[in-house]
């Protein structure tokens, strides 16, 4: 009710607006950071590599030995295509599929569906339109006709590929072998064991040289700067999300203190900031016991985490694990204290909370979940100077009036009160509700369902619905308005005499304008209000 009152829907629609974003910012980073580690431990490496190589190629001939990898690497490409090329070849159909002969259409391969189709069979004798279905049936047999054509000289390219190639291949692998031959003579000269490990780690060590240097390198770079945007973007998202709940909250305080001070300082409307945080405990239990291992676990974990989540709130602490356990004064922007000296936890509690921090999915869990505001409402008895809590210390027909008399302060919306009678006696109604129906009534619309006539009455009703149960021809029942109107009308007077306190209503609506009693009422109204 105090969110309605003090308009906070658009800012509550903002903030789950921001918490999806980061929510899916989170998403996103996860799978980067965990490449980014990844890569940065294989380029890591490159140092190492290229100083491997410089002492073991310094044993072979260095430039021709690299011409001679990179030569290789090319011919094991050339020989996949051809490979690749050969077996697509061997795979096309070279016979029609017959339709009654497919069992599951989706089984078929996409060279079946376009190299296997036969023209369908026409029996020119037997079918309509025979022309235009012979005319149909040509061009499918000439388009079939073309790609048959196609498949022959795919069939044959691939044929003569092999063909021209087999002759360089041949020689390839003479010159290769002569080479490897005369190199592992060299490397017996100069005293190495085992000439040919040597090659293949030298190659080896090239190869992952290369794609360090050529693919890994520049994809770091790439994912370290997607990472910063990201990462920049919920920097900025995160701030307006606690800009947001402090917006949030303060139109909730200045509106509860709009409230006490309409109320007279009878009713005390009071907002507790960021007080509840069951979810808070609850989802920083849940993340530390997915963490916990049993080398690494907090001792005492829940009046550990009791005594953080009572001191920071959630993006407070998010913020001091991503320090390395320091949170930063809010009055004092340049002084930090570990969370050891700030919250009077163990050095080992702080430890392992850091660790959220390494995880963006757990830690955006504990950035986003909510410490929502507490309302308080104090309520003075008549008679009495102490304040009772609205929910612990009143009756529910004390209740009920209290936030009826909140209900009724707000100016800028229809408001629509179903029985506020209900579990309240004559003197509440007549003296509370009526009183600030009256009071409301002309600075805005008030719609009441309603068993009492004093409200309609004494209230003043501007337009009366009478609704009735009726049974349905068909069966069941439905709501029908039985009667409507103003109190001018004489059968909307004598449905507000049949319900509760309808006559009693009347005679005090009189006695408020001062009537006399010999007062003449119309005939057609006859209801009795002596």
């Amino acid at each position: 009710m105090l969110d309605e009152f003090a308009c906070t829907g658009e800012l509550k629609r903002r903030r789950g607006e921001l918490v999806e974003e980061l929510h899916g910012s989170a998403n996103v980073l996860s799978p980067l950071y965990e490449e980014r580690e990844r890569l940065e431990g294989e380029i890591g490496e490159l140092s190492q590599l290229q100083q491997e190589l410089g002492i073991k190629s310094g044993i072979m001939s260095g430039d021709e030995e690299l011409k001679w990898t990179r030569a290789s690497s090319f011919v094991g490409l050339a020989e996949k295509v051809e490979y690749q090329l050969t077996l697509a070849s061997i795979n096309v159909p070279g016979g029609e599929i017959r339709p009654e002969t497919v069992t599951d259409p989706e089984s078929m391969t996409d060279l079946e569906r376009l190299f296997g189709q036969a023209v369908p069979a026409l029996d020119p004798d037997g079918v309509v339109c025979r022309e235009l279905l012979k005319e149909w049936q040509a061009h499918i047999k000439t388009v079939l006709g073309e790609i048959e054509q196609a498949r022959q000289k795919i069939a044959s390219a691939v044929a003569a590929l092999a063909s021209n190639t087999k002759g360089i291949q041949q020689t390839w692998k003479e010159s290769h072998a002569a080479h490897e031959k005369a190199l592992m003579e060299t490397l017996r000269a100069a005293g190495v064991d085992s000439p040919q490990e040597l090659i293949t780690r030298v190659t080896e060590v090239r190869r992952r040289i290369d794609a360090i240097q050529k693919h890994k390198q520049p994809r770091l770079e790439a994912v370290k700067a997607q990472i910063l945007t990201i990462e920049a973007a919920r920097v900025k998202s995160l701030a307006e999300l606690q800009a947001v709940g402090t917006e949030l909250t303060q139109r909730r305080v200045d509106k509860a203190r709009e409230l006490t001070n309409a109320l007279g300082g009878k009713i005390k409307v009071e907002v507790q900031r960021n007080a509840d945080r069951r979810e808070y405990l609850h989802k920083l239990v849940e993340i530390c016991a997915a963490l916990a291992s049993r080398e690494s676990q907090i001792k005492s974990r829940d009046a550990q985490l009791a005594l953080v989540v009572n001191k920071l709130t959630p993006i407070e602490l998010a913020r001091a694990l991503k320090a390395n356990g320091e949170h930063q004064l809010a009055d004092l922007p340049e002084v930090s204290v570990p969370l050891v000296a700030c919250c009077g936890i163990t050095e080992n509690t702080q430890s392992f909370l850091c660790r959220i921090a390494d995880d963006i999915l757990r830690l955006n869990e504990l950035e986003t979940v909510a410490a929502p505001d507490v309302l308080r409402i104090l309520v003075q008895r008549r008679g009495e100077t102490t304040f009772a809590e609205l929910t612990t210390g009143l009756s529910q027909g004390e209740q009920s009036a209290a936030i009826l008399t909140l209900a009724l302060q707000t100016r800028s919306i229809p408001l629509i009160l179903d029985q506020p009678e209900d579990e309240l006696g004559y003197s509440y109604v007549v003296h509370l509700i009526v009183p600030k129906i009256l009071q409301a009534k002309f600075a805005r619309q008030i719609m009441i369902v309603t068993h009492n006539a004093n409200i309609p009455v004494l209230g003043d009703a501007d337009f009366v619905i009478k609704m009735e149960n009726r049974p349905r021809t068909e069966g069941g029942r439905t709501c029908v308005v039985a009667e409507c109107g103003g109190f001018e009308s004489a059968a909307v007077t004598k449905a507000l005499i049949e319900l509760e306190g309808g006559s009693r209503a009347f005679n005090f609506r009189r006695y408020r304008y001062a009537m006399p009693r010999n007062c003449v009422w119309p005939e057609k109204w006859n209801w009795d209000v002596q």
